[in-house]
């Protein structure tokens, strides 16, 4: 009885454990999503400014 406790009691904390290191992959993996996204904003909005201005896209002769 005791070792089927036992058993159970180091079940739980390895699942707990497990949830705690995945929780902590998302977050790493959210944070250089977020990074990613500024990126490209910062990028793109770089190439809008490079663009001239009277040119609409699509009226290019």
């Amino acid at each position: 009885m005791k070792e089927t406790q036992n058993n159970l009691i180091g079940a739980v904390e390895e699942t707990i454990k497990i949830q705690q290191d995945g929780s902590a992959k998302r977050r790493d993996v959210e944070d250089q999503l977020k990074q990613m996204e500024t990126d490209l904003q910062v990028k793109l909005s770089g190439k809008a400014q490079d663009t001239p201005k009277d040119v609409t896209p699509g009226d290019e002769k």
